[in-house]
């Protein structure tokens, strides 16, 4: 029940939270609902996000929503920008 909520909240989000910050609150989430502890749930949340963003972005050229935070394709130097 856990991923099929996972999954109906990345697709009505998605587009206007992005790809990042979607995918980092569902993990972190389900996380926490595995009993897992805040920091360590917190920081393997963050890498993993950032690690699938580079990897379906940078490496496969995947277009993914970039959501609130307008983040550029430059990785690794991720340029975030909150004015478009």
């Amino acid at each position: 029940m856990m991923v099929f909520a996972g999954v109906v909240f990345y697709i009505y989000t998605a587009q206007w939270l992005g790809f990042l910050i979607t995918s980092f609150c569902i993990m972190f989430v389900m996380m926490l609902m595995l009993k897992g502890r805040l920091l360590p749930s917190a920081v393997s949340s963050a890498c993993v996000a950032v690690f699938a963003y580079a990897v379906f972005n940078m490496v496969l050229a995947v277009p993914l929503p970039r959501g609130i935070l307008h983040i550029e394709s430059t990785f690794p130097f991720v340029i975030v920008s909150f004015w478009g």
